[in-house]
């Protein structure tokens, strides 16, 4: 039995929880798959789709519908509970709390995009459904274009089952032999990605996809051209002035105002 201590006490459950999750992490080598390139190109999509006006529109549908508030619920003190329990919907039964989120979570999977994995980014969606913010929760062989899975127990490696989606949002497999070294595998992409992989895979892309058209931007940078955007009504002198004031790194002059309201409008679109 795990004993809660004061904090002179040093240890708590939730500290302990802690040190075991991270020990896990640590072991699972899960931070190695959020610095590949694959996850970074989709996270850039993500940041793009929320942005865009009918992706907007669909979230404040949903809201309306599931009865949360337009702008999500705030999250004071930097605690969030999921779901929160300021929410006209969240009920003390369980089953009934639990048919309320099935009921959100089935609508989100209908305005999830072709191209996100559903098993990563529905949670995701749920929460800016909720916060208006976007979180991510780190797990291994997640949040990635790439998805290793195991053919011949049809699992991945944290023992899930591959699911028809998983299928859909994968649709080009490489199948290795246990015998294949690392220089073995590199040198067959490398060398046969054009002939082989590249094909298949534009038989199922899709034009209007996110994925891979949007570049990793300084988040400063992109804070300030919300701020810019948010205040394009006002004189672009003006809109400058402020700016300079919020974001003195970063300041532009009225003609830069007027370029980045017509791109962040673009992207909007």
């Amino acid at each position: 039995m795990i004993k809660n201590k004061s904090k002179a006490g040093k240890t708590t459950n939730n500290n302990w929880y802690l040190k075991i999750l991270n020990q896990y992490h640590k072991d699972r080598g899960t931070a190695t798959f959020y610095k590949t390139q694959a996850f970074h190109k989709l996270w850039n999509a993500v940041q793009g789709l929320i942005v865009k006006e009918t992706f907007q529109e669909k979230i404040k549908g949903l809201r309306a519908k599931h009865r949360i508030p337009e702008n999500g619920f705030l999250i004071s003190n930097k605690v969030r509970t999921h779901p929160p329990k300021e929410w006209v919907l969240y009920e003390s039964d369980f089953s009934k709390r639990l048919y309320s989120m099935m009921t959100v979570q089935k609508d989100l999977e209908k305005i999830c995009p072709d191209g996100f994995p559903k098993k990563d980014f529905v949670p995701i969606f749920e929460d800016y459904l909720f916060y208006n913010h976007l979180f991510l929760s780190q797990e291994p062989n997640s949040h990635n274009l790439i998805y290793v899975t195991d053919l011949k127990t049809r699992s991945d490696s944290l023992g899930h089952r591959l699911t028809n989606n998983d299928i859909i949002t994968y649709p080009v497999a490489i199948l290795i032999s246990p015998y294949a070294g690392e220089r073995d595998i590199l040198d067959f992409v490398k060398k046969l990605y054009k002939i082989e992989i590249e094909p298949i895979q534009k038989k199922y892309k899709k034009p209007d996809s996110l994925i891979g058209k949007l570049r990793k931007r300084n988040k400063t940078k992109r804070v300030r051209n919300q701020f810019i955007y948010e205040n394009r009504h006002n004189p672009y002198k003006a809109i400058s002035e402020l700016v300079g004031k919020n974001f003195p790194e970063h300041d532009v002059d009225e003609g830069s105002v007027g370029k980045i309201i017509s791109l962040e409008t673009k992207r909007r679109k």
